[in-house]
């Protein structure tokens, strides 16, 4: 299974900081760790988009920052205006 999601850059903040061998990268502010890989694409005055490729590292990330399907739901191309909250919510509901 490929863990890699792209996240529009125009509805969602991504931060990129590294030092040494420790890479931290955030997006809307929360920690995600696992990632392996970041692919930057620009298209001028169209579109930018960040590609994160996930190691089996994802899997320490908190609920529902665990789950590459989830983080796809809350970050990535097939955003259905679902919040942090209403994913959680659902997946708790999906449980039972």
């Amino acid at each position: 299974m490929t863990k890699t999601i792209a996240i529009n850059t125009s509805e969602h903040d991504v931060l990129l900081t590294a030092r040494k061998t420790h890479p931290a990268v955030f997006v809307d502010g929360m920690f995600l760790d696992g990632v392996e890989r970041v692919e930057f694409t620009n298209r001028f005055l169209e579109s930018c988009e960040v590609v994160l490729t996930f190691n089996d590292r994802v899997e320490t990330n908190p609920f529902p920052l665990n789950d590459i399907t989830l983080l796809e739901k809350l970050f990535g191309q097939s955003l259905n205006g679902q919040s942090l909250r209403d994913i959680v919510v659902q997946t708790l509901e999906d449980a039972d």
